[in-house]
């Protein structure tokens, strides 16, 4: 795989993340244009809300289905695009486009038809998405050094919603990578993963949204293997939970490695093994009213997305169709939720 391709994968997002659904029979053409060149590529009905997430035919885009994994639409074409995340009131997606020209990442934002797309960050920044704070004034972002061709040197930042006061709260000189950050519902804490504990593991922890006081939730010895990297951390809606995946990391293929789904309290404790498969990829969801979890499954070209309740209980899958050839980032929003 390329150092491109790698990074590609290594985007977040958000922390709510992305998740497939039935796409039509759509191949994308891939065009290096520069990240604020991205145009939309088909119109929904914001009303509606469902999932969007990052799906790949020649390159990786933004898709929009409705929540039964319906009537999946293309959003932008192309520069590649991966990590999106619905706004807090579901008006705007947010989302990672990667320039392969000059290797640079940048956070765009669109309609949630897909209109009206414009960056949020500096083209020169490197930025990587991330997720909105629930009252919606707020974005939390990471950024890697320009043009890195390794997971090291992860920064977090938070700005202003509107791109504004870009603010980097956490940096560890270049040896840790901080990643997939996503905020607690009342605001007060960011939760993300981090290699900073030592021997490239990654474990969960929380910060302030100031960069003070920052507390490990996980370590080797929590109940999901040694040496184990436990990513994409998500809190549920009501704060007292939180998803995570628990697998090893390999950017050596395309779904960025295997993994499981599991849920733990709040504070770290209770940490319970939802699924066995051992094929979960970089997707996963709660839902906007946290009684279900949606995550992404499979490999290759027979990757879906399934729902199943916040125990793990009646999982069901949404999608049918094998067409996706990558899936990465998964966000959910339902209108009044």
């Amino acid at each position: 795989m390329s150092k491109i391709s790698k990074l590609v994968l290594v985007r977040h997002l958000a922390v709510r993340l992305g998740l497939a659904a039935t796409l039509i029979g759509v191949v994308l053409a891939s065009n290096p244009a520069r990240a604020q060149s991205s145009t939309p590529a088909a119109t929904a009905d914001a009303a509606q809300g469902g999932f969007v997430f990052g799906g790949k035919f020649a390159g990786v885009q933004i898709y929009r289905a409705n929540s039964d994994g319906s009537h999946s639409k293309a959003l932008t074409t192309g520069d590649q695009s991966d990590f999106p995340v619905w706004s807090s009131d579901g008006t705007q997606i947010a989302y990672t486009a990667f320039n392969l020209t000059t290797s640079m990442a940048q956070i765009i934002v669109m309609d949630a038809d897909g209109t009206n797309p414009h960056p949020l960050t500096d083209a020169a920044l490197n930025a990587f998405s991330g997720a909105w704070s629930s009252d919606g004034k707020q974005f939390v972002f990471y950024v890697l050094p320009p043009k890195a061709t390794s997971l090291n040197g992860g920064s977090l930042y938070v700005m202003a919603a509107d791109g504004s006061h870009p603010t980097k709260i956490l940096d560890d000189g270049g040896t840790v990578l901080n990643w997939f950050p996503s905020w607690t519902p009342d605001g007060k804490r960011i939760i993300f993963s981090s290699d900073r504990g030592g021997g490239k593991v990654y474990q969960i922890y929380t910060i302030n949204p100031d960069g003070t006081d920052i507390q490990a939730l996980t370590d080797d010895k929590t109940d999901t293997g040694t040496a184990t990297d436990r990513v994409l951390p998500l809190v549920s809606p009501d704060g007292k939970q939180i998803v995570f995946l628990a697998g090893k990391l390999n950017f050596q293929v395309a779904e960025g490695g295997k993994y499981d789904v599991y849920v733990m309290n709040a504070d770290g404790s209770n940490v319970r093994q939802l699924t066995t498969v051992n094929n979960v990829v970089l997707g996963l969801a709660w839902s906007p009213d946290g009684k279900q979890i949606a995550y992404l499954a499979g490999s290759g070209q027979k990757i879906h997305l399934y729902v199943m309740d916040a125990d793990g209980s009646n999982p069901a899958t949404i999608t049918t169709s094998n067409v996706i050839l990558q899936s990465v980032g998964l966000s959910w929003f339902e209108p009044g939720k």
